[in-house]
């Protein structure tokens, strides 16, 4: 639930890339990124391995959507 909160809530993939080398550690990009995730690839550091990955915004999405439907199925259990 927490991935799914943190990700689809607080993280902004237009501002921050994510560091695997250090610990998966998060850093602010240079520039604005257009909506794709930024990540450190850990064999080639100059590599973004998703820099393809047109289809963030709909990722997101489904994370949300995800989080929103496990939260309200905890909370009728309670």
């Amino acid at each position: 639930m927490g991935f799914l909160d943190f990700y689809s809530n607080c993280f902004n993939p237009r501002m921050y890339g994510v560091n695997t080398i250090n610990e998966g550690s998060f850093y602010p990009l240079p520039v604005i990124n257009d909506w794709m995730f930024v990540i450190v690839d850990p064999v080639n550091p100059s590599n973004n391995p998703t820099r393809h990955s047109y289809q963030t915004q709909e990722i997101l999405k489904r994370f949300r959507n995800a989080f929103v439907n496990l939260k309200t199925l905890i909370q009728k259990q309670y």
